[in-house]
């Protein structure tokens, strides 16, 4: 760590230009709708539903055209009269498509509330790495005041641990950033770049062995020190969460009956559409299939929202804001001289008075 050198000149990280020129909105997982929105108008917005998705699969099709030769062949072929024993196989009763019905409905409930609760887990996991790594900018810039390089050096690596916890989780995620070159070295890169898997956990430990150096230089008091090396440690221990759970999906055997009696269920469902007496059956079964298959395809997005679907949290753009953040907290100064400013400001605060009419006119 000796031979590391720092950036000189402050932490240059892109987005940040010592100043806040604008203000940001906050950036949203997914499409964000209008709850207040009817039903109908609801509906017609399915251009970010699953019903794109459904519809680019061949199996939906192939039961489609499966339900429509069986309703021509019942409507307008030989089909066989129903006194007959052929004609008594192949009728259907609704008894017979209930069972068959309501066992494939707890399979998908189940697997759809299982993927939405590990959806929350690694959202809530993943932005807890993200807000513990912005509380520790806060306290590199206070406790290590008096050896900015140590500090800048500390937050680099830190900022560098997380880059390398988003391209476990999502692959080249840096690729074509500035993040890519600014916050690791080449001699860095090369030191981690055989350590697949842990190399996240390399990265955290240079930043705690520089807070170490920087506690030392600066005569940091033992409470503060401690406190600082356990948040670290928190950090570290929250990616591991994100890793596990992702790395942990829904056992194949669970989904492997979750697809065989989805598809036993509309193979049954679109026979028994197609014996109707008229072809509005046929509407039935593609209300019903886009249900079924709408809901493997949603929990599938879920389980892992770090892929390429709608449903994927906006990694990049997370980490982008959380560098700018960091460098804001770390480099950006009200003035040059601190001191004068506070003594300043303090001489011109009054009392704050926050009653009833001060709010008038805002």
């Amino acid at each position: 760590l000796a031979s590391v050198p720092a950036l000189e000149g402050g932490l240059q990280l892109p987005g940040m230009t010592r100043a806040v020129s604008s203000v940001k909105p906050i950036v949203r997982t997914g499409f964000l709708y209008d709850p207040g929105a009817g039903p109908i108008k609801t509906i017609l917005n399915c251009g970010h539903s699953v019903i794109p998705l459904v519809l680019k699969r061949f199996d939906f099709w192939l039961l489609l055209a499966y339900t429509v030769a069986v309703s021509v062949w019942f409507n307008a072929g030989p089909w066989p009269e129903s006194d007959t024993s052929l004609g008594k196989l192949l009728r259907l009763e609704w008894s017979e498509i209930q069972a068959v019905a309501g066992i494939t409905t707890v399979f998908e409930v189940f697997y759809t509330n299982y993927c939405y609760g590990r959806y929350i887990e690694l959202h809530a996991s993943t932005c807890k790495v993200f807000t513990l790594v912005e509380q520790l900018a806060f306290e590199l810039r206070f406790h290590l005041e008096a050896s900015p390089s140590h500090a800048r050096l500390c937050l680099r690596y830190l900022l560098a641990s997380t880059l390398v916890f988003c391209e476990e989780l999502q692959p080249g995620i840096a690729q074509g950033t500035v993040l890519e070159k600014r916050l690791l070295h080449p001699e860095e890169e090369l030191a981690i770049r055989d350590r697949v898997g842990y190399r996240h956990a390399l990265t955290m430990r240079w930043a705690g062995e520089v807070f170490i150096l920087g506690a030392k230089a600066t005569s940091m008091q033992p409470p503060a020190h401690t406190m600082t090396l356990t948040k670290l440690e928190e950090v570290y221990a929250t990616m591991k969460v994100v890793l596990s759970t992702l790395w942990m999906p829904i056992p194949f055997q669970y989904y492997h009956l979750l697809n065989l009696m989805v598809s036993f269920g509309l193979v049954v469902w679109g026979f028994y559409c197609g014996t109707w007496a008229s072809y509005s059956g046929v509407g039935l079964f593609i209300i019903s299939s886009v249900n079924f298959m709408g809901l493997i395809q949603l929990g599938s997005a879920m389980s892992d929202p770090f892929g390429g679907d709608p449903l994927s949290f906006p990694l990049q753009t997370w980490l982008m804001d959380l560098c700018e953040k960091c460098e804001a907290i770390l480099e950006y100064d009200f003035g040059n001289d601190r001191e004068q400013l506070w003594k300043d400001a303090l001489s011109r605060e009054a009392f704050l008075d926050l009653g009833p009419g001060t709010t008038d006119g805002l």
